[in-house]
């Protein structure tokens, strides 16, 4: 456990600029959903609105398969984060990653906004209940695979001014570590993923929304 301690306090400190940058997308996103709230007209906030209601009505539907919301869950997150393990291994996509964890963040920011303009207090329930708890889980993990495609495509960009002088032995390392860092993060992601198909419908039948 020490070690794992160890471990995870040498890659921050390794890569805090990377992780301060990322992080910083990501609350520019949210800053900029929110703010878009405001912005929308009362026509857009009543087809949203209504568009909430139905969905509510749905979910209290007691045929509703959890399955199928699984796996569009699955689709959704998965489509997310392997994009930004693409992203990663070319020298171009840096900035593409950071836009890609800026609309992960934009969404969150409009989704609770809107909840909370339109519903108050149930707003702040509702997203704390149904909405925080498989975040908690996206959001960390989309960052930690931000930050390794970064530091991946910044890994590739000095092997490409080597030349000749490349460690292959090195440059294989590096690309299996980056192939198992995806690899833990997409369980990590089923997890989320589990978390908000059948425990976040549940909450919302529970709170009768």
């Amino acid at each position: 456990m020490s070690r794992l301690k160890t471990f995870i306090v040498e890659h921050i400190s390794n890569h805090l600029m990377i992780y301060i940058i990322v992080f910083f997308c990501f609350v520019a996103g949210i800053s900029a959903g929110a703010y878009t709230v405001g912005s929308i007209s009362s026509e857009q906030k009543e087809e949203l609105s209504d568009f909430l209601k139905s969905s509510s009505t749905i979910l209290d539907d007691d045929s509703l398969d959890n399955n199928i919301i699984f796996k569009r869950s699955l689709i959704n997150n998965f489509q997310s984060l392997g994009l930004i393990w693409i992203l990663g291994i070319t020298i171009i996509g840096i900035p593409a990653i950071l836009i890609v964890v800026g609309i992960k963040g934009f969404i969150i920011g409009f989704t609770v906004g809107f909840l909370i303009n339109q519903m108050n207090f149930k707003g702040i329930v509702f997203v704390l209940l149904s909405i925080l708890p498989q975040n908690i889980i996206f959001v960390p993990a989309t960052i930690v695979m931000g930050v390794m495609a970064i530091s991946y495509s910044l890994f590739i960009l000095r092997i490409k001014k080597k030349g000749k002088w490349v460690d292959k032995q090195l440059l294989k390392r590096q690309f299996l570590l980056y192939i198992l860092v995806f690899f833990i993060l997409s369980i990590i992601f089923l997890l989320g993923c589990i978390m908000e198909s059948y425990i976040a419908p549940f909450l919302i039948k529970w709170m009768s929304f």
